[in-house]
């Protein structure tokens, strides 16, 4: 088992963008199978799976000691107590680092924060160059309101230096082409020296989805298809789910990948089941075998209220082409989690929704037409296409796996 080291000056519950970015990170890669360790300044990690050690004069000094602060952006390594400070860190981390494999320094080598850590960082790294580092740049000081602002500040030479210097063998990793490009003008580091590996969400943390879901998604690859349609129904002949069926054979023409989940149950009476056979034969004609996931081939009680609310959370669009209902919650449903819905034009849907929602006149509208106006509509839509665009692009989970673990075999630290 590989072992990771995840450098910053603090670390949550302390709040801040890369605190929180860090965690996410160390979760993910703990869950792929590598032993990680979180070196910071302050911080607390409750995982049994991560191991935390604290080195207070790692965090940043203007929290510990404004006055050296100070004194370093005015007179550099020269100031008073700087390298005492750097000494007690170099034996510190010199010792945390010992047995890493991987070192993954996030925003502590482009910042002002700690100048006396980036100075024995570099002695360390420079004494151990069999080690596989990587500088991750969050910010950089020379980099504000999107422009270059070196010459907004006047430091030492030798803290310049140290900010604009590159270490030579480790790799650079920024978090947008656009930071790239400005990290670029403020240090000696070549464009083509930095690799750009973006912030993501972890998405099934951040939309709170359960384990059992998640799960599904996984097996179903529902956050790399699109789109995801939803339909919250029980099988029975009056949800219509053929006409949706009709429509899917369109749709796939445009959206080969598309997925629909049916959640309901199937009944068990003799009429239930002759029309889940007419479903599946409609299923295998149409070749969407591989397109329709009925949930109750995973589990054989009803949804919790929070699994529900996942799968609206999680899919494009609702289907709901009922023949008839007396009401109808899934309007609702779809109203609370902001989720495009598509229904049949029933007197009751009206008089719960008013012209508030997309009706379908399911007797008189060929699936084809329907088709045709819902690949108008999500092509359209600029939410559902930036929603697929995180889904497809900014989920942390693969961005670490297709772009961070990468880096790691380039030395022959791949995780085995």
């Amino acid at each position: 088992m590989k072992k990771i080291a995840l450098l910053h000056f603090s670390y949550p519950p302390n709040i801040g963008g890369v605190e929180v970015f860090i965690k996410e990170q160390a979760n993910i890669l703990a869950k792929i199978g590598y032993e990680i360790t979180i070196i910071t300044g302050a911080g607390k990690e409750v995982d049994s799976t991560i191991k935390l050690v604290e080195i207070p004069e790692i965090q940043s000094i203007y929290n510990t000691d404004k006055k050296l602060y100070k004194e370093i952006l005015t007179q550099g390594t020269k100031s008073q107590g700087f390298m005492e400070l750097a000494k007690i860190i170099g034996e510190k981390i010199s010792k945390e680092l010992e047995f890493q494999d991987v070192i993954i320094v996030h925003n502590m080598l482009s910042l002002t924060h700690n100048i006396p850590f980036i100075y024995a960082f570099k002695k360390y790294i420079l004494e151990h160059q069999e080690k596989k580092v990587i500088s991750w740049i969050h910010d950089h000081k020379y980099i504000g309101f999107d422009k270059v602002r070196i010459n907004d500040f006047s430091l030492p030479s030798d803290v310049n230096n140290l900010l604009t210097e590159k270490i030579d063998d480790i790799k650079y990793v920024a978090i947008s082409n656009s930071l790239k490009n400005l990290v670029s003008k403020v240090t000696n580091l070549k464009s083509e020296e930095i690799t750009v590996i973006p912030n993501g969400m972890n998405i099934k943390e951040f939309l709170e989805i359960d384990d059992f879901v998640f799960d599904i998604v996984e097996k179903n690859s529902l956050l790399e298809r699109f789109p995801v349609i939803l339909s919250p129904v029980n099988i029975i002949e009056r949800k219509n789910i053929e006409f949706s069926l009709d429509i899917l054979f369109h749709l796939k023409k445009v959206y080969p990948g598309l997925a629909y989940v049916l959640t309901g149950k199937i009944s068990h009476h003799k009429e239930g089941k002759k029309y889940l056979e007419m479903l599946n034969k409609k299923i295998e004609k149409y070749s969407l075998k591989n397109n329709v996931i009925f949930l109750n081939e995973f589990i054989k009680r009803s949804l919790h209220k929070s699994e529900v609310h996942d799968f609206y959370s999680l899919c494009d669009i609702i289907f709901y082409f009922s023949k008839s209902e007396n009401f109808g919650l899934p309007l609702l449903e779809a109203t609370l989690t902001k989720t495009p819905i598509f229904l049949s034009d029933l007197l009751v849907f009206r008089e719960v929704g008013g012209e508030n929602f997309t009706y379908v006149d399911c007797k008189n509208t060929p699936p084809e037409n329907v088709a045709k106006n819902i690949v108008d509509f999500l092509e359209s839509n600029k939410l559902i296409a930036m929603n697929r665009v995180v889904k497809e692009d900014y989920n942390l989970v693969h961005i670490i796996e297709k772009q961070l673990l990468p880096l790691f075999e380039d030395s022959n630290l791949s995780n085995s």
